[in-house]
C-alpha cells in the first residue's frame, strides 16, 4: 500500500509526495504532464532496494494523466 499527495503543479510538472505503507519515510515523484517523462525526485528510504512503491506511484500517474484527473491525496493497494 501507498499513500499519496499532491505537492506541487507548476506549469506541466506535477509531483507527489509518497509513503510506503502509508506510515514510514516519504519520497517524491513528479512527471511531466507534457512530455510524459517521469522522475524519482527522492526514494523513500524504505522503498531502497524493493521499488514497488515508487514504480505503483508512476503507474497512478499515468493513469491520472489518462483520465486528466490528478487528484489532490490518495492511496492504492495491491497484492
Amino acid at each position: 500500500m501507498v499513500t499519496y499527495k499532491k505537492v506541487s503543479h507548476i506549469n506541466d510538472v506535477i509531483t507527489y509526495e509518497y509513503w510506503p505503507e502509508g506510515k514510514f519515510e516519504s519520497g517524491f515523484v513528479s512527471s511531466n504532464t507534457k512530455t510524459k517523462e517521469q522522475k524519482l525526485v527522492k526514494i523513500a528510504p524504505y522503498d531502497v532496494g524493493i521499488g514497488w512503491y515508487w514504480d505503483h506511484m508512476f503507474s497512478r500517474i499515468r493513469r491520472m494523466e489518462e483520465e486528466q484527473d490528478f487528484r489532490d491525496e490518495g492511496w492504492l493497494c495491491w497484492y
